[in-house]
């Protein structure tokens, strides 16, 4: 199993972030068995962007 940092996941989601290609292409290789620990969910949680966040999640089927 692998746990998703936070960076990581808004990377993603954000084409201007500088390391957005690398953590879709990271996330595309190991799409499987993917977690988000709760101390990250939370911080998430917590972000105005929750609604982008959780859709982006429900897709990864984390």
């Amino acid at each position: 199993m692998i746990s998703l940092d936070t960076n990581l996941i808004l990377a993603a989601l954000d084409p201007k972030d500088i390391r957005h290609e690398d953590a879709l292409s990271f996330l595309e290789a190991t799409s499987s068995n993917l977690c988000v620990s709760l101390p990250v969910y939370a911080e998430l949680r917590a972000g105005e962007g929750w609604p982008a966040v959780e859709a982006f999640l429900k897709g990864l089927h984390v």
